[in-house]
């Protein structure tokens, strides 16, 4: 009688999982936007570098865009910045410092509809431009470099 109930159950619980898959895969199929993802490493110790550039590596490695944002107090070398450097466009690295020479942070996020840097509006083309990530995308009111 145990079996029987158990293989029931099953059965059930099987069809419940394909129902739940299917609409999930429908969800996804609808999905236009493809969005970003922002993942901070913080806390005392070490690893955090380690874990963040390592994620760095396995996007570039599958052919993703990547952005790195590293706060290191005072004008500490890093190889890190040495070997991504090393990857990276020239016209995307000059840009960068031309803006950095003028205005910080160079680079600042979307606040909504908003430059983060700023806070003036970000026309509907900037912001899909930054959502997309098809090149480096400014904000016309302060030149930042925006991200999403």
């Amino acid at each position: 009688m145990t079996k029987i109930l158990n293989d029931t159950e099953g059965e059930r619980h099987r069809a419940k999982m394909a129902k739940r898959k299917a609409v999930q895969d429908a969800e996804v199929a609808e999905k236009k936007i493809e969005k970003g993802l922002l993942i901070v490493h913080t806390g005392a110790g070490k690893g955090k570098s380690t874990a963040a550039f390592g994620l760095a590596l396995r996007m570039l490695g599958r052919g993703k865009r990547i952005g790195v944002v590293q706060f290191i107090k005072g004008a500490w070398h890093s190889a890190e910045r040495d070997a991504l450097r090393a990857d990276a466009d020239p016209g995307d690295l000059s840009l960068y410092a031309r803006i950095a020479a003028h205005r910080r942070p160079a680079v600042t996020g979307l606040a909504g509809e908003f430059c983060a840097g700023c806070h003036m509006p970000v026309s509907n083309e900037e912001r899909r431009a930054v959502r997309t990530g098809t090149g480096l995308t400014q904000c016309a009111n302060c030149d930042r470099i925006l991200a999403p």
